[in-house]
């Protein structure tokens, strides 16, 4: 299966795009290897954000490992803005603590986006009689890795196993 870039879709609680390929040999029993956003640097346009979520799902290292252990692939594709809606002192890559605390507007709780977006994903795929467990493997670097590290901190349930390296940020 090539990769597929899912449309937000607010009404299941995700008000991001993402990116999800599941390879040919995935048999459902693997659970999803997800990798959070990280483009290196922030920027209002939102493209620049999708552009480098999707050539980093179409080829990364992450995504290799996925194809590698044959379970699907999951990138969402979140913002890093200077300005809008938020300002630069919110990491949100990072998911730093301003961001954590945003209660409206596209940005709210993109945690609780993400694990929206993982069980969407499980969805489409239990309808193709491949449902995959709840827990992820979660991996990341830099940013993500940071944003991986927290993550796993708030839903230590949802997480089989984690590889994150980064720096601890504000």
């Amino acid at each position: 299966m090539s990769i597929s870039r899912i449309t937000p879709v607010p009404k299941e609680g995700f008000e991001y795009p993402y990116y999800f390929h599941v390879p040919d040999e995935y048999n459902g029993n693997r659970p999803i290897l997800v990798e959070p956003t990280a483009t290196g640097k922030p920027s209002n346009e939102f493209e620049e954000h999708r552009k480098v979520a999707g050539k980093r799902a179409s080829g990364a290292t992450a995504r290799r490992i996925a194809d590698e252990l044959a379970v699907p692939y999951l990138h969402p594709v979140f913002p890093r803005p200077v300005s809008d809606p938020v300002d630069w002192t919110h990491s949100v890559h990072q998911l730093c603590a301003k961001t954590m605390r945003i209660e409206n507007g596209p940005l709210a709780r993109i945690y609780l986006q993400l694990l929206a977006m993982i069980d969407y994903a499980r969805e489409q795929l239990a309808a193709q009689d491949q449902e995959p467990p709840e827990q992820i493997i979660l991996n990341g670097f830099s940013a993500s890795g940071v944003f991986a590290n927290r993550f796993c901190v708030l839903h230590p349930d949802r997480v089989h196993s984690v590889s994150a390296v980064g720096p601890v940020a504000s």
